[in-house]
């Protein structure tokens, strides 16, 4: 595996820290309506996952959920930070599952955004080599056309759309199709549910396309003590397309 990366941030705020991650094939700015809306709760912290945004890596390679874990422990390390509040997005979970996982002693609160504790099944492993294959060939703008709409919610405006087509753009190709191979082989997490012993809140929009909210009810249920919110008006990008109801729910939460 790759060495660990100190990830470039974007930080607002004051109090405890409170870590943003990432989806798929996205960047730090998908939370910036979070970082302006909880900076009176929170010191807000958006990171650049490796690769993505200002996190230059030259030679995308072996990507891995625990690798981005272990990134986001040494970004921590170097801005002296030592407990933290976790949220991460679609992949971005994933990644809060590896660090619960490797650095579990540092995680003060979880939340979960449309995202999923299951491993892909091996239809969806087919289909991640298939999109990286086409990233590759084709690049990023062509790939938006088809996955960029199953992203949002009908009611999305296009300012939204707009925004996330940009950050689709601004990732390169080989730094896609690495994500897709780490989603592809990353480890069930079902099995962690149970045991997460910090307080959980699960988000998840009401028109998530891409992960069922039923299905994200059932994961959240199994997370004990855990709160699960449905966002109305939210796709699969749900803080960002209705910010008020998600930090409203963040906000709620971090203060209980």
């Amino acid at each position: 595996m790759s060495e660990p990366m100190e990830l470039a941030y974007e930080e607002r705020g004051s109090g405890p820290a409170l870590l943003f991650v990432h989806g798929f094939p996205l960047d730090r700015t998908m939370w910036i309506p979070q970082l302006a809306g909880l900076a009176k709760v929170r010191t807000c912290i958006a990171v650049d996952l490796r690769g993505h945004g200002l996190s230059v890596d030259e030679a995308p390679r072996d990507y891995s959920m625990d690798l981005f874990a272990d990134d986001i422990a040494a970004t921590l390390d170097s801005i002296n930070v030592d407990q933290i509040d976790l949220c991460g997005l679609s992949m971005g979970g994933y990644v809060l599952f590896a660090f619960w996982r490797r650095h579990r002693a540092r995680v003060r609160s979880l939340i979960f955004c449309d995202t999923k504790a299951e491993a892909d099944s091996n239809e969806a492993k087919e289909g991640r080599d298939k999109a990286a294959a086409a990233v590759l060939a084709d690049g990023l703008d062509n790939f938006y056309e088809g996955l960029g709409p199953k992203m949002v919610a009908p009611s999305t405006s296009a300012e939204v759309n707009a925004k996330i087509r940009a950050m689709f753009n601004n990732t390169a190709p080989e730094v896609a199709a690495a994500d897709l191979k780490a989603m592809r082989d990353r480890p069930d997490a079902t099995g962690d549910l149970g045991a997460i012993d910090v307080p959980a809140l699960w988000l998840h929009g009401e028109d998530d396309q891409i992960m069922p909210m039923d299905a994200a009810r059932t994961n959240a249920d199994k997370i004990p003590g855990s709160r699960f919110v449905p966002i109305p008006n939210g796709g699969h990008m749900a803080p960002l397309e209705n910010p008020d109801a998600a930090n409203k729910a963040m906000i709620e939460f971090l203060k209980g």
